[in-house]
């Protein structure tokens, strides 16, 4: 008041300090601070992850040299480095949970399964063809994966997670189309035609029917483009990948292919004419002869041990076709009952082994840091004497998601650890089995609401329990959560059951009392005195070196943190008056909930719970659950159980995934029925489709696998290679028809004919995905049976191809041959077989020569 100079620092403390937010954080059980980069946008995220591994490297000094090609990687070494030099030295610094290994993991199993697959591939065709048809196969391979490659990067599709899976599914599919096309240009020049005749001729024969072939291969895969839900997200983009592949393969095996495999028999032809062996070295002459020799044994093997035998059981199966058929059936169903009955389980996502695992703990709302921090403190002391645990990283007072999709959660009572577990194949333990562990270890803690350990295998992830009730009174949802929590507590496999229902911290709630407007207050300048007492005011803020800075006038804490210092103290009347605060208002002490949740306008509580995978399958558990919970809660009025999560989005995606399959078979019909002019015959092909469901089945038993979504994908995938090798044969069977076989004849013809072809496509696409089928590694194990129901369903559709689908063509024309006889009276001698005698013909003869 008399113009005295008064600073800050003579009437309040000052001092510089950080934003109240309770955090704690530790590494390997030491204080740490962390920094999480993600990617953005179209970013690579393998090039983000090297970027940041070199940074560390020069940021700690470490000398690493880079390659011309690790441009980007000097560069970001080349910074950290000189931030070292110009300063301090940071510590301990590391690189930890880095989630590109994802990619990178399964980058190298495409590369390795790649190369091992098409080393099998090669091995088999020289075996079976010879050296220069292997050779020119596997180069289209390579052509065709590079000319993807290239495709893939015109139309701006990433290669990712789901494009690598795609790839990886449709190597064994790729090398079809040029096995068809070069062997039927070799078959075609073993009977006399010259090379150059017999490449133009072979490929023009198959042409139409390898374009059909593609078309129905992505026809086939078109319903996981019509899928909707997560899991349609997560598929749409194969179909696109399948397309690029195979569009690429058909050009090349339609155009280049011909004209190397002419030129390379035509080249073995003037060798043979012009016997250049005096010429050659020792080594060739000595590598001819023997290659002659192998081919005359080769062809001795196939064509007087292998096709008779095969021509002589196709009869038999041709000739008691109905029997055949029967049999067929007859496994089929017992096949499907090893699904129906449970004997072979069926499970969305199988997730048994993570090398991350996240464990998520939830305290009560309002819990301080410190009795969040000493629960995390629990975990992680158990966690560090864990062998098979590589790193800890643990937090209280925060969550992280660490998808990168929600961002953070800071709350006094969230805490989380991050495990870093060791490679897969070095420990003998899975992420679940340690996760057992660590739960059995710590054991029950008082007042913790919920603890939740999941592994990060790359997939889909959530709770494999998910149970949403709806309605308009919280009263009668909370009795209604209660009831479902109950049944779920009855299930020994169920545990870590926990809702959504918050309730918040305690509050305090200021009504202005009745004369307070007399005083000049209002609820907002109220509201403002309060705050500024308990969070103080913002003055002020002004530029720092690096970052601006608050200027906070706060009470001193010792009041601030005292709810009856808070009661007791003074608040000041527009005119500057200061009245004790309950004067002017009236004070109540309550507690609301910390989240409110709708669903179509309506509370929404959701429960879940996650199931022991060794005691029960999570997804025949939900189905079984949810009669029995809408049973619990069907006397509360207005409350309804709704799917949520997991299952909705299973459901969601198999609603949708018949309306797909209808429209690619669909498609797949009008394209068979275009190329063979016939309606009926599309049916006989697709016929042969369900039947691979048993070596589907079968080859999942035999490996001890469960069958998974991924199974399912794999069958798509194996129902567009049945109709491609089924699509041929009916194709050539129509050529032997047109040349006027019997329908008995041309079906056994056909059958020696496109032996060699479809046994080459079967056993080639076997041992291309073998490698992926017999891998030990993490990645590969989320692949697996996927690689089963190719694999094995292959085996099992070629054998109904060249057994089954001669029999169906007869039973058809049987069918049809009684339709005409009950329509017209005529018998149709003309569909006899032309090699069995004639009994009419025989009478004839005898009475035209009765003593012969």
């Amino acid at each position: 008041g008399d113009g005295g100079v008064v600073r800050v620092g003579d009437v309040a403390q000052v001092r510089d300090g950080f934003v109240d937010t309770d955090l704690m954080t530790r590494y390997e059980g030491e204080p740490t601070m962390t920094l999480t980069v993600f990617r953005v946008g179209d970013q690579d995220v393998i090039k983000i992850s090297n970027q940041v591994k070199a940074y560390v490297a020069g940021r700690k000094g470490e000398m690493v040299s880079y390659s011309p090609l690790q441009s980007d990687q000097q560069a970001a070494w080349d910074l950290g480095y000189e931030r070292f030099q110009a300063s301090v030295p940071p510590g301990t610094l590391i690189t930890t949970t880095d989630l590109a290994r994802f990619v990178e993991g399964r980058l190298d199993l495409l590369l390795r399964n790649a190369a091992q697959g098409g080393a099998l591939v090669f091995i088999t065709l020289v075996l079976l063809l010879n050296w220069r048809i292997s050779f020119w196969v596997a180069a289209g391979l390579t052509v065709s994966l590079l000319g993807t490659l290239t495709l893939m990067a015109i139309l701006d599709i990433s290669l990712n997670f789901l494009t690598m899976f795609g790839l990886i599914i449709v190597i064994g599919i790729l090398v079809d189309d040029a096995i068809v096309v070069a062997e039927n240009i070799t078959a075609r020049h073993e009977r006399g035609e010259p090379a150059l005749v017999a490449a133009v001729r072979g490929t023009d024969q198959v042409s139409w029917p390898v374009v059909s072939t593609v078309l129905t291969t992505i026809f086939a895969f078109l319903p996981l483009a019509l899928m909707n839900g997560q899991i349609g997200d997560f598929m749409n983009v194969m179909p696109w990948v399948v397309g690029c592949a195979l569009g690429v393969s058909l050009i090349e095996s339609l155009f280049i292919l011909p004209v190397h495999m002419g030129h390379s028999l035509r080249g073995v032809d003037k060798i043979r004419k012009n016997g250049h062996t005096e010429h050659s070295f020792f080594l060739f002459r000595k590598l001819g002869r023997l290659e002659r020799r192998y081919d005359a044994w080769r062809d001795r093997m196939i064509t007087g041990r292998i096709l008779p035998a095969y021509e002589k059981l196709l009869r038999v199966s041709v000739s008691y076709r109905y029997i055949t058929l029967a049999t067929m059936f007859t496994i089929l169903t017992i096949s499907i009952g090893m699904v129906a009955s449970g004997r072979l389980q069926f499970i969305l996502f199988e997730t048994d082994d993570a090398e991350t695992v996240n464990i998520t703990i939830t305290m009560p709302i309002g819990t301080p840091l410190e009795k969040t921090a000493a629960v995390v403190e629990q975990y992680e002391r158990i966690c560090l004497q864990i062998p098979e645990i590589q790193s800890t990283f643990a937090m209280a007072g925060a969550v992280s998601d660490l998808e990168g999709a929600g961002g953070d959660t800071s709350s006094s009572h969230l805490g989380q650890l991050i495990l870093e577990m060791q490679s897969a194949e070095s420990r003998d333990k899975t992420s679940v089995q340690i996760q057992n562990e660590i739960r059995e270890a710590v054991g029950p803690i008082a007042d913790v609401k919920n603890v939740r350990m999941e592994g990060m295998s790359g997939g889909p992830s959530g709770p494999a329990l998910n149970f949403t009730v709806v309605g308009d009174s919280i009263d009668q949802l909370d009795v209604a959560v209660a009831r479902i929590k109950d049944v779920l507590d009855d299930y020994e496999a169920v545990y870590a059951i926990a809702d959504d229902s918050d309730k918040g911290q305690r509050e305090l709630r200021f009504t202005l009392r009745d004369g307070a407007s007399e005083l000049g207050f209002t609820r907002a300048d109220l509201g403002r005195q309060i705050q500024a007492a308990v969070f103080g005011l913002e003055a002020f803020t002004f530029a720092g070196d690096r970052e601006d800075i608050d200027v906070r006038v706060t009470v001193p804490e010792r009041i601030r943190r005292s709810s009856a210092q808070v009661e007791s103290m003074y608040v000041f009347t527009p005119s500057g008056v200061a009245v004790p605060l309950t004067e002017v208002a009236t004070i109540d002490e309550s507690q609301a909930y910390a989240s409110i949740r709708r669903l179509d306008r309506k509370r929404a509580i959701s429960v879940q719970a996650d199931v022991y995978r060794e005691i029960a399958n999570p997804d025949e558990l939900a189905r079984e659950l949810r009669p029995i919970l809408e049973e619990s809660i069907a006397d509360l009025h207005g409350v309804a159980l709704v799917q949520r999560g997991r299952q909705k989005d299973f459901a969601d995606s198999m609603q949708s995934l018949p309306v797909g399959m209808l429209v690619a078979s669909g498609l797949i019909y009008v394209v068979l029925a275009w190329l063979f002019s016939s309606f009926i015959q599309p049916i006989v092909v697709m016929l042969a489709i369900p039947f691979a469901l048993i070596g589907m089945i079968w080859g999942h038993v035999i490996m001890g696998s469960s069958m998974t979504f991924l199974s399912m994908i794999g069958f798509i995938a194996l129902a567009g290679i049945v109709v491609n090798d089924s699509l041929i044969f009916m194709q050539f069977f129509n050529e032997r028809r047109r040349e006027g076989m019997s329908v008995f004849d041309a079906g056994v013809e056909t059958g020696k004919a496109r032996f060699r072809a479809i046994m080459l496509t079967t056993i080639t696409t076997v041992l291309g995905i073998t490698p992926l089928m017999l891998e030990t590694s993490f990645q590969a194990k989320f692949l697996i049976p996927m690689a089963i129901t190719i694999a094995f369903g292959l085996m099992s559709a070629t054998v109904i191809i060249l057994l089954v689908l001669p029999s169906l063509l007869l039973i058809f024309d049987d069918l049809t041959h009684g339709a005409r006889v009950v329509w017209t009276g005529d018998i149709g001698l003309e569909r006899r077989n032309p090699n069995l005698p004639d009994p009419d013909l025989e009478l004839l003869e005898h009475e035209a020569h009765p003593n012969a």
